[in-house]
């Protein structure tokens, strides 16, 4: 029982995280992408 239960919560996660990352996976990089250089910049600058 306990199994069946972990499979039933462990599948709509998954399913629920699927969907999601695609979509947001283009806007976040591109952020994540001018954070990192903002970073780098900022990093270079303090050292």
């Amino acid at each position: 029982v306990s199994k069946e239960v972990a499979t039933s919560t462990n599948t709509p996660i998954p399913s629920l995280t699927l969907p999601p990352t695609p979509e947001s996976t283009p806007t976040p990089l591109s952020d994540q992408v001018a954070s990192g250089t903002k970073t780098l910049e900022f990093t270079d600058g303090v050292i």
